[in-house]
This record gives C-alpha cells, structure tokens and sequence, in this order.
C-alpha cells in the first residue's frame, strides 16, 4: 500500500495510525502544512520488504524518532522543515538506506563519522542549508556506493579531504534501469524528488534513478586551502560545486580529466593563478 497525499494544504500533527498500516511501503506527505513531531510508533506491524517516507516541505519540528529506522528505509526525506539538534545517532541502524535528505533544516554540530561507516548502500547525503560545522569527514571518501554529495551552505571548515578521491561511485559509468529493482533487488528509484543545486541552479530530479547522477556540492561553507587533484579521478562526475569558500591556488591540472561533468563551479571567493579550461561548458 502506497499513501500520497502529497502538495496538498494539510495540517495538524502527522497521526499515530500512520504506523499501524501492515502493508504501507510508501508515505509521501511533503508539500503540506504539518507541523510538530513525527510520531515514535514505527515498524510494530509493518511487513514490507522495503519502505520510502517522504515527509519534506512540511514544518515538522524536533527530533527524528528512534523507531524510524526499525523500518527498512530504502529513502528518507526530511528536507524542509524545522528539525534540529546533532544528527541523531539511531539513523546508523537504517542501514538499507540509499537515500537520505536532511537538507534544509536547523542540524547542528559535525557531519558523524557514523553515518559514513554505518550505511553503506548509501547513493545520495543532502545535508545541505544547516547549521552544521567542523571539517568535513575524511571517512567520506571511503564510502563505496555515493553518487550524491551535498553539503552546501553550512559552516563547514577546514580542507577538503584529499580521498574524495577515492569516491569509487563516480568512478564509474552512469547507469539508467528500465526496471526499478534492478539494483541487486534493492529499490534502485526514489519515488520522490531531490535537488541538485550546482552553479547557483536547484535541478529537480523527480523519480530518478540515484544511479544516473554523480555530482558534489560544497558551496557556501568557509573550507579553505587548494583544490585536491584527486578530484580529478572522479572521471563521471557530472556537478562539482565549490563556489562560496576560501580556496585558494590553481585548478588542479587533473580537473582536467573531468571531460564528462557540465557544471563545474568553483569560481567565487576562490584565487586563481590559471585560466578556466576551454572546454568546460556552462
């Protein structure tokens, strides 16, 4: 059983009968006027083998409930809307997760380290429009299946970790399924949307296949130093965004070798010593 009843003028508070679906796969509620908790009462009876919430662009407001991830996540976007305090540390036992939106929010303190190394499936972070700070984790380059990097707009310092590099996901070829479930039987869609801000632009990928898409964006924090040139091994990146920081020095020569990527920024508040490469698009 999928419910939608998204882009709607809904309110009050999210009921607790929500959880008491037995065979609900799909909740898509975003685009209302909810307000309040998400109820803590999830996963008692549900026996779906996968499970999509989608309950962005609401004004829903606390903490995220432990019980959230006794469901099989496979996508959780909580994009828009007015919860704070640290990343709670329950979201690591939503370890079938390949999506995962906090964008757009008041999150405070580090990016955990846990949340790297505890889920692995996962395609797409947007932690994106937080309060957020610290330097970014260099565990992030270890992660093996990340396609989508957005941690935009924070208060992110220090140097961009020289193992981005190491980012195997965009290593690789972009892949479009005809079949949803393609992916190793894991749900390889998300029945939702997702922004890619790159160049100052918000591109909506409704349905998207997570594996299609390769793109970084760091822009708007107060990193600082020069631009790894391990960057340049991420030869399907399609977006890197950059702009907004402190860097300073050259565009690393391997940069060059992302011949594939059309949206790559990292023009503001930034020093140059070398001119843009001719055939970088815009």
């Amino acid at each position: 059983m999928a419910l939608t009843l998204s882009s709607n003028n809904l309110t009050g508070r999210l009921p607790k009968s929500l959880c008491h679906f037995k065979h609900l796969f799909k909740i898509r509620l975003s685009h209302n006027h909810f307000t309040g908790e998400i109820p803590d009462c999830w996963g008692q009876s549900m026996i779906s083998p996968w499970f999509s919430m989608d309950l962005s662009y609401n004004e829903l407001s606390g903490s995220i409930p432990t019980s959230v991830c006794s469901l099989p996540l496979t996508a959780l976007s909580l994009g828009n809307n007015n919860f704070s305090g640290q990343l709670p540390m329950s979201l690591g036992n939503c370890s079938e997760l390949l999506l995962l939106d906090l964008g757009q929010n008041k999150f405070s303190g580090v990016i955990p380290t846990w949340l790297l190394e505890r889920l692995p499936l996962l395609m797409a972070l947007r932690l994106r429009s937080n309060m957020l700070i610290g330097d970014i984790p260099p565990q992030l380059g270890n992660h093996a299946a990340l396609r989508i990097i957005d941690f935009a707009d924070n208060h992110l310092s220090g140097a961009i970790p020289h193992n981005l590099g190491n980012l195997n996901a965009m290593k690789v070829a972009p892949l479009i399924f005809k079949n949803m479930y393609a992916y190793d039987g894991m749900f390889a869609f998300y029945q939702g949307q997702i922004e890619v801000n790159t160049k100052g632009r918000e591109d909506e990928y409704v349905q998207l296949p997570l594996l299609s898409i390769a793109s970084i964006d760091l822009s708007i924090n107060e990193l600082s130093g020069e631009i790894p040139e391990e960057l340049g091994r991420l030869s399907y990146l399609q977006g890197l965004n950059l702009s907004g920081n402190n860097l300073t020095g050259k565009i690393p020569d391997k940069i060059s070798n992302l011949v594939s990527s059309r949206k790559l920024s990292t023009y503001q508040k930034m020093t140059f010593q070398v001119q843009f490469l001719k055939y970088w698009s815009t």
